[in-house]
This record gives structure tokens, C-alpha cells and sequence, in this order.
């Protein structure tokens, strides 16, 4: 018997080192997939908050940006049929390891940035501020999520957004929000650094002729998983 299965594949572009998840799903395991983008994600955005206020104090050792690497196969190790994280696994600038594992992530800050009190948890929900373009307001939820369908999966800008996904699932990088005033509110991408939002902006209005304000988008797990999978 065979089943088909898709591999998705996200990348962060994070201040302080870069991260990339790989899973490997199938049918009907798009919760699934959301869920576990989300919680890497959580990781992300706690490693640069930690590195931010160290910096901040003056306290941040000099070091290398590692490229992190969890990979549904190679990262693991498979007993009896369960999947178990390895421990990690060092070549060149890429670290292989379960970014979701509370050993390996504690392994890594003490073995990558020589910081070793401070704890990583995958299961403390996290918050940052990003940016991100507005592109739209609408009255109606159907228009504001699937307005303009030219936007999808379209690599205008992959090397500038704070995350990228890309492969079977849907991953238009659009995502909307029910606002205070009363109307549906579409954004797209997310954007860590004013350079990179302003030249999407840009792009955006090159390729597509679309108008769009840069905002300031303080990123939940509701978000994460509209953008993650359209």
C-alpha cells in the first residue's frame, strides 16, 4: 500500500542566525503542520528576544550566525517506530537538531553561544513585533482571504521576509485580521528589519501595480497559522 505525503520546508531569517524547519506530512495533516511551524516558531522568536536583551546589557559573547537545521529525518532517530531527537550535530555553520526538543536547544545555547543559564522552552508561547504591508480592507472575511489571488506563491521576496514557507500546503504569505473597526484587514509577509519591508514594498508595487502601507504587526500563534497555511 502506498501513501503520498508532501514536505514542507520554512525558513527564518532571524536577526541573530537563521533557522530551517522540514516536515514531512500526509493527507489531512495541515493542522498538524501549522501546529509545528508555530511551535519552532516560538523558539525563533525567544532565541532573538534572549540575544537582543544580552546584547543590550553588553553580555553578548562574540559568535558565528548558525544556520539551525530540523529536518523530519535527519534530526531524529527512530526507535521501535517513535521518533526521538538526536543530539545535536555540527557541520560547517549548520546545526542539526529537534528545535522543539528542551535538551538539545539548552545544549545548543551553552555549545553555539557559550550562554549557559539561560532556558529555552518550546512550550512558552512567544510574541515580536514585525513588519508588514497592508494591502486591503474589506467588510467581507471571504475577500479578505482570498484578495488577490496574483499574490500567491510568488518568490518576489523570499529572501526577505522574517519567515518563508514553500512547497505542497498553501503558504501565500497573506493573512487577515477582524479589527477593532469593525472591518476584515488583509496583510502580507513578514518583515524584520525596515530595509527588508521597504523593498518588498517596492517589489510589490512593481510587479503588481498595489499600493500598500507598511505596518507594525505584533505576531501571535492566530497569525502564524493563517500565514503559514492559506
Amino acid at each position: 500500500m502506498l501513501y503520498a505525503t508532501s514536505t514542507m520546508r520554512c525558513f527564518w531569517h532571524a536577526a541573530y542566525f537563521d533557522a530551517e524547519f522540514i516536515g514531512n506530512y500526509g493527507s489531512g495533516m495541515e493542522t498538524m503542520y501549522r501546529n509545528d511551524v508555530v511551535a519552532r516558531a516560538h523558539v525563533v522568536m525567544q532565541l532573538d528576544s534572549i540575544f537582543r536583551d544580552l546584547r543590550q546589557k553588553g553580555k553578548l559573547p562574540p559568535f558565528k550566525r548558525w544556520i539551525l537545521l530540523d529536518h523530519y529525518y535527519v534530526s531524529y532517530d527512530y526507535v521501535d517506530g517513535k521518533r526521538l531527537p538526536c543530539k545535536i550535530r555540527i557541520q560547517h555553520d549548520t546545526v542539526y537538531m529537534c528545535m522543539i526538543d528542551s535538551v538539545s536547544l539548552n545544549q545548543a545555547m551553552r555549545q553555539l553561544w557559550n550562554i549557559p543559564d539561560v532556558i529555552v522552552s518550546p512550550h512558552k508561547e512567544s510574541g515580536m513585533w514585525l513588519y508588514s504591508l497592508h494591502i486591503k480592507t474589506t467588510k467581507s472575511r471571504w475577500h479578505a482571504r482570498n484578495y488577490p489571488d496574483t499574490l500567491d506563491e510568488y518568490p518576489r521576496d523570499r529572501d526577505m521576509l522574517w519567515l518563508f514557507c514553500e512547497n505542497a500546503y498553501g503558504y501565500s504569505h497573506c493573512f487577515y485580521q477582524h479589527e477593532t473597526d469593525g472591518f476584515f484587514h488583509q496583510y502580507t509577509g513578514l518583515y524584520l528589519t525596515t530595509a527588508n519591508v521597504l523593498q518588498a514594498q517596492e517589489l510589490i508595487r512593481e510587479h503588481y501595480g498595489i499600493n500598500t502601507s507598511i505596518t507594525s504587526q505584533y505576531v501571535t500563534p492566530a497569525i502564524l497559522r493563517k500565514y503559514v497555511w492559506y
